[in-house]
């Protein structure tokens, strides 16, 4: 973080780990939050966009879940992350697991197909 500016104020890290694991609150807290996130070169929307898309494609929905919510904190509209899903589902999905609209027979675990439902689409 630059000396001029202040700290967001994120304790996702704090209320995940504790006192458990210090050095995951200070990276997840202090450097992903207070410096990575706060960085200019990309709008706080359009890295909620790029988390989404990374999350969806490596299958994290337990973080998904909360990104879903903190993109729409930061500007992400609804239906832009249905359409976000959507497109996620023809490069991080499909074919290889198709979504769980196909019959049974056809309807292997799938990320984007998770993530499709967790917005209603």
């Amino acid at each position: 973080m630059r000396d001029n500016e202040q700290a967001t104020g994120w304790s996702g890290g704090k209320n995940t780990f504790g006192d458990f694991a210090p050095g995951m609150v200070h990276y997840t807290d202090k450097v992903l939050f207070d410096e990575v996130w706060e960085r200019p070169e990309l709008s706080k929307r359009d890295r909620s966009l790029v988390t989404v898309a990374a999350l969806t494609a490596m299958g994290k929905m337990d973080q998904l879940q909360f990104h879903l919510t903190h993109a729409q904190t930061n500007g992400v509209t609804v239906e832009e992350l249905k359409e976000a899903l959507l497109h996620l589902a023809f490069y991080a999905g499909w074919p290889n697991n198709p979504p769980q609209s196909l019959s049974p027979s056809w309807r292997p675990d799938c990320n984007v197909a998770v993530a499709l439902q967790l917005v209603g689409l």
